[in-house]
């Protein structure tokens, strides 16, 4: 989507997402923040603008994700 922001200078916004539900795709927030970004790299892979809901495949991925990096704590909500 193209915006105008002043006179002629315009901007192109678009925007990729990767989707987790949880239960179904996670019981805790590492796990369903790891099969998002997983589902959102799938979505990239597909092009612009796209949008992904984690599958079987995003999963596998988001697994591998977390066992092979160390722990880290997670930012709280505010």
């Amino acid at each position: 989507m193209s915006y105008e922001l002043s006179g002629e200078m315009h901007a192109c916004i678009g925007a990729s997402v990767g989707i987790a539900l949880s239960p179904d795709h996670g019981a805790d927030v590492a796990g369903l923040l790891a099969v998002a970004d997983a589902a959102l790299y799938q979505a990239k892979s597909g092009g612009k603008s796209r949008c992904c809901l984690a599958s079987v495949g995003s999963n596998l991925a988001a697994l591998r994700q977390l066992q092979q990096s160390p722990k880290a704590p997670l930012p709280s909500a505010a």
